[in-house]
C-alpha cells in the first residue's frame, strides 16, 4: 500500500526471515499509545490484521524473531505507569520460493534429464508438490527424487560434490540426499512425475528443500547411473 505507520516513538522493530519483512509495531504518537503492526517488503507497508487476544497499546516493547522456535514474538512494554510483562506470538505469510540449480548429467540417451516444478504447483503446508522428471534415460526401472536438507554438505564433503567418489562421472550432487523416494514409472517418452506432500505444520514454514532427480542406467553404459539438476525450494503458506 502507499500509507504506513504514522510518526511515533518506542516502538518495536525487528525482521522475519521466513516471511521476509520488516515488522513495526505499537510504540506512541500524537495521539498516544498504539497498539498496530506493519510489515515492510521493500515497496510498501501493509497493516497486519488484528488477532486473537492482540496485545494491549504500548510503547518500549521488545520485538525480536526467535531463531530457535522460529516465531515472530512481542514481550513486554507499556503505557504511562501502566508496564506489562506478557508475551505474544505474531503471525506472518511465508511465502514459499523456489530456483533450480546447477545441471544434470549426460545419460545413456544422449540428453540431460531435467527436474522442474510442474506449472500450478507450489511448497505449501497441507498440498502435494509435483514436479516432473524429463528425458529419463532408462525407462524400464522408476526414477528416484532424492531430498536433501543441506545445500552446503554431503556426508561431509561440500557441496555441490563431484560424484566421481561414487562412480558417477560428470555427475554433481547439489543436496545432502537424506532420503530417496522412488517417482512413476517413465513413459514412453522418458517422462516421470514425483508427488511429494508436505504435511499441515506450521513448523515446517520457512524450511529448505534440495531435490535432485537420479536414474539408474542403461547396461553396459560407463556410469551405473545418472543424475539431474536440483531444484531448492522454501516451504510456505501461501
Amino acid at each position: 500500500g502507499t500509507f504506513g505507520p504514522g510518526a511515533r516513538a518506542g516502538f518495536g522493530m525487528t525482521y522475519d526471515p521466513r516471511a521476509e519483512r520488516t515488522v513495526i509495531a505499537c510504540g506512541e504518537s500524537s495521539f498516544g499509545c498504539q497498539s498496530d503492526a506493519w510489515a515492510w517488503d521493500g515497496r510498501g507497508f501493509t497493516q497486519l490484521l488484528p488477532q486473537t487476544q492482540a496485545p494491549s497499546a504500548r510503547r518500549g516493547l521488545q520485538l525480536v524473531h526467535d531463531p530457535a522456535s522460529n516465531q515472530l514474538l512481542l514481550h513486554a512494554g507499556g503505557c504511562g505507569s501502566t508496564l506489562t510483562n506478557d508475551l505474544f506470538s505474531l503471525d506472518l505469510p511465508v511465502f514459499w520460493r523456489s530456483t533450480s540449480v546447477g545441471t544434470g548429467c549426460q545419460g545413456s540417451n544422449g540428453r540431460t534429464m531435467a527436474l522442474a516444478i510442474a506449472s500450478g504447483s507450489s511448497a505449501v503446508i497441507g498440498q502435494n508438490l509435483n514436479l516432473t522428471l524429463s528425458d529419463v534415460p532408462f525407462v524400464f526401472f522408476a526414477p528416484y527424487g532424492l531430498i536433501g536438507l543441506s545445500d552446503t554438505n554431503f556426508r561431509g564433503l561440500p557441496l555441490p560434490l563431484d560424484l566421481s567418489v561414487l562412480g558417477l562421472a560428470g555427475c554433481s550432487a547439489y543436496g545432502s540426499g537424506d532420503a530417496s523416494v522412488p517417482m512413476s514409472l517413465p513413459n514412453a517418452t522418458g517422462g516421470s512425475t514425483w508427488t511429494l506432500p508436505i504435511p499441515n505444520g506450521a513448523y515446517l514454514l520457512g524450511m529448505p528443500l534440495h531435490l535432485q532427480g537420479l536414474s539408474f542406467e542403461a547396461p553396459g553404459f560407463t556410469r551405473w547411473a545418472s543424475v539431474s539438476n536440483g531444484v531448492s525450494v522454501r516451504i510456505g503458506s501461501q
